[in-house]
């Protein structure tokens, strides 16, 4: 049932990025593909299924969308709309060499953009906009955050990974999902100036309460071990492996 409702959804993105000539759908839909290929255990099936949907996304495009999208591989050289994609990320990192530390501030990119460019227009380009309006600083506390919900993910993969099911297998479920859509938000990035998304803040907040329930059944069943001896040991192992977001939830900070 749920493998068919996810098929259907798959069918109508590719329905939908046919119909629109969507680039930023296009490459958010075979960033997806990538990671589920990863995340798949029968990886040989998964590349066959996957490689047959993109062809025949390519084929029922017809000529004229296969030739807008393939100004993606070469950076929009010839296409308007994905050259400014470009312009935005280059302007945003001329605007932190001219702002460094804070960059020209928040909602201000297209007002700095104007007066140093002569472009008055968003980034459409989440970098371009990360290191334009917030700096050095902001890229560095940003990246923390991305790298930490990863951190999240991957201790709640590893911890839940050796657990019979049914056990932790919700767990594994969601957080391969945040994982898919996380990486998918970072490839689409490049097409739109998406930083304050609320998106971000989801995952981050999922992946904290993931990695608390994964340390909560990891803790629940060292206590139900016979011996009983390792309880502690297995308990501060696993709140040792915490990333620092998964960290500050059970410190209450």
């Amino acid at each position: 049932m749920t493998r068919g409702i996810a098929g259907l959804l798959g069918m109508f993105s590719i329905a939908t990025i046919i119909m629109t000539g969507s680039r930023g759908g296009f490459l958010g839909l075979v960033a997806v593909g990538f990671v589920l290929v990863w995340q798949s255990k029968n990886r040989q099936r998964a590349i066959v299924i996957g490689a047959c949907a993109l062809l025949l996304t390519l084929a029922l495009m017809g000529p004229q969308y296969r030739a807008r999208h393939a100004t993606t591989i070469q950076l929009g050289a010839s296409d308007y709309s994905a050259t400014s994609r470009i312009a935005g990320l280059r302007h945003g990192f001329s605007m932190l060499v001219r702002r460094p530390v804070l960059g020209v501030g928040i909602g201000c990119y297209p007002i700095a953009r104007s007066a140093w460019y002569g472009w008055n227009l968003w980034a459409h380009n989440l970098y371009g906009q990360l290191m334009g309006e917030l700096g050095i600083i902001g890229v560095i506390v940003w990246t923390w955050m991305i790298v930490s919900i990863f951190r999240n993910i991957s201790y709640v993969k590893s911890s839940m990974s050796t657990r019979a099911p049914p056990a932790g297998r919700d767990l594994l479920a969601y957080a391969n999902a945040v994982q898919s859509l996380l990486i998918m938000r970072l490839v689409v990035g490049m097409t739109g100036h998406s930083l304050f998304n609320e998106s971000w803040y989801v995952f981050g907040a999922v992946s904290i309460q993931l990695a608390a329930l994964a340390r909560a059944e990891q803790s629940s069943a060292a206590e139900e071990s016979p011996s009983g001896e390792n309880t502690s040991e297995e308990i501060d192992k696993f709140t040792g492996n915490q990333s620092p977001l998964a960290q500050g939830y059970t410190d209450g900070t």
